[in-house]
């Protein structure tokens, strides 16, 4: 396995942390099979009670690593082409699938900025502790793009959660949708 993930146990607790700090831990093909695979990995440790998702250097994640994701296989086009037209896909990734079935709590250690597929991994976890610099944001409003159903559902679950007044009154879901 690569270092774009690192995973460690110590007692029980599993460690994994986004190790792509020159990327501000921006996910390619390989970080996301790799932490898939730590997250099955401390799932099925029964010496594992709890796991923390954290970023190595000054960002916790920012996103999907789009450049080199679209550079493999020939782009969207290709992508789009080779997909069999009459099966089902999930638009969820297998990282996102292992989280949201894990038997343990998972806590995310938010050094930084959350962007993207951050923000949304932030949210599927448990309890979610941000330090002081950290910084959260979608960008689907600001490049005028939908949102993914999994950004959708994650955020609306969590703001509907949260008290109004928190926001002044404003209604959370209608300030991060507009």
């Amino acid at each position: 396995m690569s270092d774009t993930i690192l995973y460690d146990v110590q007692g029980h607790i599993a460690t994994i942390t986004l190790n792509r700090p020159e990327k501000h831990n921006a996910l390619n093909n390989e970080a996301y099979k790799t932490a898939a695979q730590f997250f099955k990995a401390a799932n099925a440790d029964q010496n594992v009670r709890c796991i923390i998702l954290t970023g190595n250097g000054r960002s916790f994640c920012a996103g999907d690593d789009v450049e080199e994701i679209m550079s493999k296989g020939g782009g969207l086009d290709s992508a789009i082409s080779k997909l069999d037209k009459d099966k089902v896909y999930s638009s969820a990734p297998p990282l996102v699938r292992e989280m949201l079935a894990s038997r343990c709590p998972i806590i995310s250690a938010v050094n930084g900025s959350a962007v993207g597929i951050g923000i949304e991994l932030c949210l599927i976890c448990d309890i979610r502790i941000a330090s002081e610099q950290a910084r959260f944001s979608e960008m689907f409003v600001k490049r005028g793009v939908i949102s993914t159903h999994v950004s959708f559902n994650l955020i609306k679950t969590f703001l509907d959660r949260i008290d109004q007044t928190t926001c002044h009154g404003m209604k959370h879901c209608e300030a991060v949708f507009t």
